[in-house]
């Protein structure tokens, strides 16, 4: 599964191929574009793979996922379905609703319809998620059951969770251990500016580097460039 040149200079990062099935994280701060990201990496992947994903919002409707994937430079893809939750939780007993179900409900529609060729998931986010249910008695059994429903499609999935300026995690249960990467979409100043930055913390099974790279916002997108060295 070549995912590391499907976005520019990822393979600068990504030094050997991402087996199929793998759950990666993909945190960072409001601001550090981990949703266009995610949505670039899947959408170049199944065009050229010619295979089948899916990019599930929580966060947002898909009007608005579209413009601000519009203002930079990203197109969509037909091979790429875009579902956002806004209808359910809009519903008067959306309160009465298990999220978690529902999402197996819909993985298994598209596995039951696409077959092999359903294999990609964004996911954005799981600290929406979190915020949908209940409160939650065994909070590490619950991020163990969403991580293994993932994995029991053998589905590539990207979960986008929130992380702080600071580099806290916003978690309810040990993700970070149940992930198989973590990719960390960050801000930091450099040469008196901001500027965004790509690194991979963890990743098993995959040669990788771990240092920051610049990220780039150009014509189509996405771009990582070189290692980001501290000039401060």
């Amino acid at each position: 599964m070549m995912f590391r040149d499907c976005i520019k200079g990822l393979d600068k990062v990504i030094q050997s191929e991402v087996k199929p099935g793998k759950t990666i994280l993909v945190t960072g701060p409001p601001g550090s574009l981990k949703s266009s990201f995610v949505h670039l990496l899947l959408k170049n992947y199944v065009e050229k793979s010619n295979e089948f994903g899916l990019y599930a919002t929580l966060e947002q409707d898909v009007s608005s996922h579209l413009e601000s994937l519009e203002s930079i430079g990203i197109g969509l893809s037909y091979n790429l379905q875009i579902t956002d939750y806004t209808e359910i939780l809009s519903d008067e007993f959306s309160t009465e609703i298990n999220y978690l179900e529902f999402t197996e409900m819909m993985l298994k529609h598209l596995n039951d319809r696409f077959g092999d060729r359903f294999t990609t998931l964004g996911f954005d986010s799981l600290g929406a998620l979190y915020s949908m249910l209940p409160e939650v008695k065994n909070p590490r059994k619950f991020a163990f059951n969403f991580f293994n429903m993932l994995k029991k499609y053998n589905l590539t999935t990207f979960v986008i969770f929130e992380r702080s300026l600071g580099g806290e995690w916003v978690s309810m249960g040990n993700e970070g251990f149940l992930a198989d990467a973590i990719f960390l979409l960050g801000l930091k100043k450099s040469g008196g500016r901001t500027v965004r930055f790509f690194q991979i913390e963890k990743m098993r099974s995959v040669k990788h580097s771990m240092d920051p790279h610049a990220v780039n916002v150009g014509p189509n997108g996405l771009e990582i460039l070189g290692p980001l060295f501290d000039s401060e």
